[in-house]
């Protein structure tokens, strides 16, 4: 973590903060904090909200309820240029007229800084991005990556307290999304600034970020680390948008053991109670032998399979039950999952602490 220990009120706080256009609900009432110098991810599928919030902690759009806090300041009716924010676009937003020096030191400017003192800082700036040679080329002489770099040199050039960050690697391909979420990261530990980043994409999530929050229809679904997110997800909205997800509806069936709809028997940790289903990820499945299916066939699986995938590192396989049901299993290419084939008949078997129980 980055967050800066023993601040005592945090950098945003979000207190019952809504927007509605008309009869349509972008955002609900929506409360959460994010600390000091932490790192904090917006996550969800398009129309979820994600968006909107970032809108109005930057002061884009305003609130139809609720207050916005900035560093212990109120400032919902502040305007956007005095929250004192940065902001970095998918789409890169330089200005094509302008070298990659001047497009930086445009902040700078406008905020009226000594002509010295610009040239220090954008130099400065220019070398944590590693963009040293580039201050005389032209936007259209970068590569996508090389003016993402410029749009986060711009926006931290002048120190802002909190950066916003709207799917900057949107448009990149995966190469350089990879990197740049190293170059992210890297900046974000040097720098300790507060950053606010909006994305669909659940791994970019998970990497980068000390905090999740999840958004669906509106709402917070769920908001904590990315370990928490993924190990422990609140509802079945959670589970199916973060990673890869086995689902089963079950019921109680006594000393323990749960069964689903199609006939499998769980074993959880702990006990259940008012759970309705179970998640056991696809990586939690071993493959075993025939010879290996333990009695009474508690947390294991057989089916035929159906397809097999090789993904680098992992292999994915689908099976399908004698009912029809279907389950992924994943596992580290060199292991068994390399010798299945469709039409083989699959077992596998995970332990108690991987069934993950599930209310809603």
């Amino acid at each position: 973590m980055t967050a800066i220990e023993g601040a005592s009120a945090p950098m945003i706080r979000l207190d019952g903060i809504g927007k509605t256009y008309g009869d349509f609900t972008a955002l609900h009432r929506t409360d959460f904090s994010v600390r000091r110098g932490e790192f904090l991810t917006l996550l969800g599928p398009s129309g979820s909200g994600k968006s909107t919030i970032l809108n109005l902690i930057s002061g884009a759009t305003g609130v139809t309820s609720g207050r916005i806090f900035i560093d212990g300041r109120d400032v919902t009716e502040v305007p956007a240029r005095e929250r004192g924010i940065g902001m970095v676009f998918q789409n890169y937003a330089l200005m094509p007229h302008m070298n990659v020096f001047d497009n930086v030191a445009y902040p700078l400017k406008i905020r009226r800084f000594p002509k010295a003192e610009i040239a220090d800082k954008v130099r400065d700036v220019l070398a944590r991005v590693g963009l040293t040679s580039f201050e005389a080329r032209k936007p259209r002489q970068l590569s996508g990556g090389q003016q993402q770099r410029v749009g986060i040199a711009r926006c931290i050039v002048y120190s802002p307290k909190i950066i916003l960050m709207d799917e900057p690697l949107g448009a990149l391909d995966k190469n350089m999304r990879d990197q740049m979420q190293e170059e992210i990261k890297r900046l974000h530990t040097e720098l300790g600034t507060t950053i606010v980043y909006v994305t669909h994409d659940q791994e970019e999530a998970l990497n980068l970020s000390d905090t999740v929050c999840l958004m669906e229809s509106g709402r917070v679904a769920q908001i904590g680390p990315p370990e928490e997110l993924y190990f422990s997800p609140a509802n079945t909205f959670a589970a199916q948008f973060i990673g890869e997800s086995n689902l089963f509806d079950v019921v109680s069936v006594g000393d323990g053991l749960l069964r689903s709809s199609d006939g499998a028997i769980f074993r959880p940790a702990r006990s259940a109670s008012a759970e309705k289903k179970v998640l056991v990820r696809p990586e939690k499945l071993r493959i075993i032998s025939e010879e290996r299916l333990p009695t009474g066939g508690v947390n294991t699986l057989s089916g035929e399979v159906d397809h097999v995938s090789f993904v680098g590192g992992m292999t994915r396989v689908t099976a399908r039950r004698t009912n029809g049901a279907t389950f992924v299993a994943k596992s580290i290419s060199e292991r068994a999952a390399l010798r299945v084939r469709p039409g083989d008949w699959l077992h596998v078997a995970w332990d108690e602490g991987d069934v993950i129980l599930l209310n809603g």
